[in-house]
């Protein structure tokens, strides 16, 4: 089941992420709230929580001046707009397969990074050969 992880601390800076298929055994700090929808669509409480009215509510909330930060029942006392039923699941049929495909090209552009970053080095410094390589080149531009 998808889960969203929201800190506590600077509810402002928005830090918070959404995990498609977090392990069961997961454990998250006490800094963060878990918020796992069991009644609607993990994108619609996603996209809910993620907009700029929760975010301010979520600031208005916060209590400390070094440290502002929220307690979990702020997320519970959120006033929240719920759609009937068919809206919701028509909501969860378009978004949640993009929310899947967002997340597995995060992932894969991750991958192509660090593949760039550990190729880079070895192919400035000739230590990978790839002079046999037949690669088309875009045309230079003036």
């Amino acid at each position: 089941m998808a889960t969203s992880f929201w800190s506590t601390v600077r509810p402002n800076l928005r830090s918070y992420a959404l995990m498609l298929d977090p392990a069961p055994d997961l454990v998250a700090s006490t800094g963060f709230v878990v918020l796992s929808p069991r009644k609607t669509s993990f994108a619609y409480v996603y996209a809910l929580t993620t907009t700029d009215l929760f975010v301010d509510y979520l600031s208005r909330r916060a209590s400390g001046s070094a440290y502002p930060a929220v307690t979990p029942p702020a997320f519970l006392e959120a006033p929240a707009l719920i759609p009937p039923d068919d809206v919701l699941e028509a909501f969860a049929e378009v978004t949640e397969p993009l929310c899947r495909l967002a997340s597995k090209l995060r992932s894969q552009s991750a991958t192509l990074v660090n593949t760039r970053d550990l190729m880079l080095p070895r192919l400035i410094s000739g230590e990978v050969d790839i002079s046999s390589l037949d690669i088309a080149l875009p045309p230079a531009t003036a």
